[in-house]
């Protein structure tokens, strides 16, 4: 009986253990396929941080910013979900850089939008908090590791995600890219724009907002936190025409006041939301992945204007 209990218990063993070294091998050669996020949770960051919401995880290309800037750019964002301004960004944006004191060649842009400040009406100021300590046990519960399996068994990701190669995938610099076939986005595009207008015009929790105090005040401690450790720039990212325009609907002074908070917090407003026509989109919302590196191009080149003239 003893003999046959030892042989289970190696059994076991033997099995867990390769089911350690399957999801140890699969993550490290898989790494930036596993899922959307995971690779971003895999290591700290020292240098230059991108943040916001899905505009800015796949609309800007940090390894651009890093040949024209230096500063080894990060792209840290997410989803309108997981990253709009609140106390679970803004914790994981602590424990993600390793930051010790000032560089003034560090940079943080914060790509900020109406949809990422918003309140929703319905929740209420109480209810909103609510949400976000739901999305704050989300996001700081993990730690930086690589691999990171407390991620990987915690979000039970398929094994399938460890050894598939996908369409999409976060790139090195943390950016989300997804390719899209030219031919597909030209038939499709009006499709998908509509679609997604639909779902910003008819939905309360996008519909029925307004600019949320909570989430200002998350914002402008973001702000506060990244101005320590080096310069600090707010970016509004280029989008559809018919999305400017539902956005100016909806939330007209948004422009004035990400004036007032950079001219309270002397930083620099980027604002590229007139520039919607000279970029494309693959739905409204997001650029299109042939337009990102045109795009962080002319990003670099308006920070360096923006730093040349504070030099005078």
């Amino acid at each position: 009986m003893r003999r046959f209990l030892i042989k289970v218990i190696l059994y076991f063993l033997i099995c867990f253990g390769l089911i350690i070294g399957i999801y140890f091998f699969g993550a490290l050669k898989n790494e930036p396929y596993v899922d959307a996020f995971y690779r971003r949770f895999t290591k700290h960051h020292s240098g230059s941080v991108i943040l916001g919401t899905s505009r800015a995880a796949q609309g800007i290309e940090p390894s651009v910013l890093n040949k024209s800037l230096g500063g080894d750019f990060y792209n840290f964002s997410f989803t309108m979900l997981m990253s709009s301004f609140e106390l679970s960004y803004f914790k994981a944006i602590q424990a993600k850089t390793s930051w010790a004191d000032y560089d003034p060649t560090r940079m943080t842009i914060i790509a900020v939008d109406p949809w990422s400040i918003r309140e929703v009406l319905s929740l209420g100021p109480a209810e909103e908090r609510i949400e976000d300590e739901y999305l704050y046990s989300y996001t700081s519960k993990w730690s930086y590791f690589r691999p990171n399996f407390k991620y990987l068994f915690n979000e039970k990701v398929h094994l399938s995600g460890l050894f598939a190669t996908r369409e999409r995938y976060v790139n090195e610099f943390g950016r989300y890219v997804i390719p899209f076939d030219t031919t597909y986005l030209i038939n499709n595009y009006e499709k998908r724009v509509e679609e997604i207008l639909q779902v910003y015009r008819e939905r309360p929790r996008f519909r029925d907002s307004k600019i949320s105090e909570y989430r200002l005040n998350s914002l402008v401690q973001i702000i506060d936190y990244c101005s320590q450790f080096g310069e600090v720039y707010l970016l509004r990212i280029p989008v559809s025409l018919e999305m400017r325009n539902l956005e100016n609907e909806l939330h007209a002074g948004f422009d004035d006041l990400m004036d007032e908070i950079c001219a309270n917090h002397k930083i620099d407003y980027l604002n590229f939301i007139q520039e919607s026509a000279n970029y494309q989109t693959v739905d409204g919302n997001h650029i299109w992945n042939g337009d990102v590196e045109r795009f962080s191009r002319e990003l670099s080149k308006q920070i360096m204007l923006k730093r040349n003239s504070s030099n005078f």
